[in-house]
């Protein structure tokens, strides 16, 4: 964008009318540069805080959002180039950092510092005061800012420096944790997150070094004309949605100079032969009756909340981010308040989660549409079943899965209460540097955060369906889990269902103490598995009472209670029989678990049996048998020695007669 300076000292052009800068002496105003991105954890806290200290000081602690680094290399790309050089003199050691003026030497601080240091600069007296405002002409995106400074007292500085930053509200994109962190940050849950104050351009003609002033007596004035684009990085620049910022520096270094005051300004749309109008929209749909059902019709809203009626819209749908399904209805007549409806036709959904985005576009020329957030609907979801089934056992270690991913393959991932579950490993906290996969043996779990997880939220795993025909069925999976102080009562379940989710049937359901693993954790303490095995336990799901099922399908559920967190591990659906009998009656148990070699498989006989014992890996691969032997009853044991096999988790079958028993067995290495 091509900036003009169209006025000097004291000189303006009136082409808008000039912010109106008080001339009477004020204290600092708080000017605080926040650095983050989408895909930063704690960055929502941030906004959050901001947010707080903004609400706490109206009118004079004015907030800059500047989305820089590896965190906000995403979509929608928020970065701009004057902003990574801000960030990259500021000195921050890490995400969310921020500067309330600024400062000297590394200024860049956590959140944790912001409301003291705001404190100071807002009881310090200012030598100078400074306004902004701006315009925009709708019909040619020409965008005029005027500021006025004022120097209350005697400036220390022969030279100061002025800086406009061109700020954009309720931009819709993604943030990760915004619901555990900044949930009134939501448009959209759990997709859409509102990025407000974000830094789209500086006005000035001097970038990041500013504007030289030199103080003296008097209305000092500023004034800059540009035009601006329809969008930046892909991202619409929406006119309706812009503000200003404008500061005074003592000098013209990013790493030395320190903010003296600031000030914020609304930007005005100036309108040509057009009225302000202001589209909505929101699904209206009816989701298939089933998980199986992929036939699917779209139905939409379009609400006018202008004060005239509008005459013409286009409505579209878009299907899992492909072509839009557009229909223009230039002769649609929608009153002031009123809300039209429309229905398309039907279409076919694809196996999988479908996201349904709903979209209103005016195309009455009388009217302006200025901000287009709520033109487009909050994305809706529809998850469909594949017609077959996918296997007759499966297993999922989440180790082909990167940090952050909810969705294990062959499954969908529903979270109905806005909560997320995910694949956890060591970059999840920079206090962890071992592995907090199952039993310590692996880099990735699976965890449902109750720490951050309100009462009575959940989210869960459905795995498509399994033919159970042939066989008898299993589920083990592996745990560590605290709660806080002891009361929590955070759930995990286990439902199956042959129906394809018709209905569901609790097959395991365990929660508080009787699922802990370790003793409680609190002090506003996050739990972490400790390193090695010792956290961890190995939970059977007797699922015999699927055996000869066609079509089995079961879902993994974790419910929030205000507890601790809870990681899952090496989740292994097989075929087994008679667990709960066998270990009874039997005693089976292996020693050492975790190994690094050898371990003994100790049982008990009732009467003398053939015995076999058999040892898979996660991918259901015959890695050792003993091979069928005769076994006096009484105490016995078998040897297995591991110690040409690789770390990992491996599963004993040890078969007695026609009954079979499966142990989880741990290798480290």
């Amino acid at each position: 964008m091509k900036k003009l300076l169209l006025s000097a000292f004291g000189v303006s052009l009136g082409l808008s009318a000039f912010a109106q800068v008080s001339q009477v002496a004020e204290n600092r105003h708080a000017v605080l540069e926040e650095f983050t991105g989408i895909n930063c954890q704690f960055c929502p806290d941030g906004h959050a805080v901001g947010n707080t200290l903004t609400a706490a000081n109206p009118g004079k602690f004015h907030k800059i959002h500047i989305h820089a680094g590896g965190y906000a290399n995403t979509t929608p790309d928020l970065r701009t180039t004057e902003g990574t050089t801000i960030a990259n003199n500021s000195g921050l050691g890490g995400y969310p950092a921020g500067g309330v003026n600024r400062g000297g030497g590394s200024w860049g601080v956590g959140r944790g510092s912001w409301s003291g240091l705001a404190s100071s600069v807002m009881g310090a007296s200012s030598h100078v005061n400074v306004a902004v405002t701006g315009s925009v002409v709708s019909a040619t995106r020409q965008l005029t800012v005027d500021v006025e400074i004022y120097y209350t007292g005697t400036s220390p500085n022969a030279t100061e420096y002025l800086t406009v930053a061109l700020l954009q509200n309720n931009i819709g994109g993604a943030q990760i944790d915004a619901g555990n962190y900044n949930p009134s940050g939501w448009k959209c849950q759990p997709t859409v997150y509102k990025h407000s104050h974000v830094l789209r351009d500086l006005v000035n003609t001097g970038g990041t070094a500013g504007d030289a002033i030199t103080p003296g007596a008097g209305v000092i004035t500023r004034q800059y004309v540009l035009t601006l684009p329809t969008a930046i990085a892909g991202t619409d620049l929406e006119l309706g949605e812009l503000e200003l910022v404008a500061f005074i520096q003592d000098n013209n270094s990013l790493t030395t100079g320190t903010i003296i005051t600031g000030n914020e300004g609304q930007v005005d749309v100036v309108l040509s032969g057009q009225t302000v109008a202001d589209m909505s929209s929101t699904d209206n749909h009816v989701a298939p009756a089933g998980l199986c059902d992929n036939q699917f019709t779209p139905k939409m809203d379009v609400t006018n909340n202008s004060a005239t009626s509008i005459t013409g819209v286009d409505v579209s749908y878009t299907l899992n981010s492909g072509t839009p399904v557009t229909v223009s209805l230039p002769s649609q007549v929608i009153a002031a308040g009123a809300t039209y409806t429309h229905t398309f036709s039907v279409t076919t959904l694809s196996a999988g989660s479908n996201q349904i985005d709903y979209e209103v576009t005016l195309t009455d020329g009388t009217k302006a549409d200025l901000s287009a957030l709520n033109n487009t609907a909050c994305p809706s979801f529809i998850n469909v079943m594949p017609s077959s089934t996918f296997g007759t056992v499966h297993s999922e270690s989440f180790e082909s899965m990167a940090l952050g991913d909810d969705e294990p393959v062959h499954s969908i991932y529903v979270e109905p209460t806005d909560i997320r579950a995910y694949v956890v490993n060591q970059g999840i906290s920079t206090g962890v540097s071992w592995n907090i996969g199952g039993y310590g043996t692996s880099a990735n779990s699976y965890r449902w955060d109750f720490y951050a997880i309100n009462a009575g939220e959940y989210s869960e795993i459905i795995w498509e369906k399994l033919d159970f025909t042939n066989g008898s069925h299993a589920m083990t999976f592996d745990i560590a889990y605290a709660t806080y102080s002891g009361s929590e009562q955070d759930k995990i379940e286990v439902h199956a269902s042959t129906d394809c989710g018709a209905t569901w049937t609790s097959v395991f359901n365990e929660a508080g103490s009787t699922l802990a693993t370790v003793a409680p954790v609190g002090n506003n303490a996050r739990y972490y598995p400790a390193s090695g095995a010792g956290d961890w336990v190995t939970k059977n799901v007797d699922l015999t009472a699927y055996d000869g099922s066609a079509e089995v399908m079961l879902r993994l559920r974790g419910t929030g209670d205000n507890g601790n967190s809870a990681y899952i591990d090496n989740i292994n659906i097989h075929a087994s029989v008679g667990i709960d009998e066998v270990a009874n009656a039997n005693n089976v148990s292996i020693f050492p678990n975790p190994t690094n070699n050898a371990s003994a498989i100790t049982f008990n006989l009732n009467e003398s049996s053939n015995v076999n014992m058999e040892v898979f890996n996660t991918m259901g691969t015959l890695v050792y048998t003993s091979g069928s032997k005769m076994m006096n009853a009484g105490s016995q044991k078998l040897i297995f020695d591991g110690t040409e096999l690789s770390s990992g988790i491996y599963f004993v079958n040890l078969t007695v007669n026609n009954s079979v028993i499966t142990k989880k067995l741990s290798l480290l290495k």
